[in-house]
């Protein structure tokens, strides 16, 4: 009876270990695509359609890499490059901040499932630039 217990608690270590050792960064691989809708802050800031890209970086589940790009036409166009997010499990969040020309941007991502909701802020300020919305193709 001794060798029974013993071996299934082992195999239970083994099945709760192969459930935590799970990458959270897999549900968010893969195309995002929505709205990006400008808020009152800048003037010259127009909505567009988005069209970001998600994939793991490296071993660290706590990053993940992100191409952003807009949609015209119909088409991909570069827009912001590939940029770094720190992904907290608990939270469902993404979060990265960086400087382009003369700004100080950050953005903040919240996830459920196969939607995604943020905002990407002037880091100087904390004034909210954009309010984006995506759906996981």
């Amino acid at each position: 009876m001794r060798h029974r217990l013993t071996a299934l608690t082992f195999v239970s270590i083994c099945v709760c270990a192969s459930v935590f050792a799970a990458d959270v960064r897999d549900q968010l691989v893969g195309r995002w695509v929505g709205d990006s809708i400008c808020t009152p802050v800048r003037k010259a800031c127009h909505d567009e359609k988005a069209s970001y890209r998600v994939t793991k970086k490296g071993d660290d589940p706590k990053v993940v890499a992100m191409l952003l790009n807009k949609i015209v036409n119909g088409e991909e166009v570069e827009m912001g490059g590939v940029q770094d997010f720190i992904v907290d499990a608990a939270k469902q969040t993404l979060t990265a901040e960086w400087r382009f020309k003369t700004n100080h941007l950050r953005i903040a991502f919240h996830w459920t499932g196969s939607k995604m909701t943020g905002t990407l802020e002037d880091a100087d300020s904390g004034a909210v630039v954009r309010n984006i919305t995506l759906t996981k193709e």
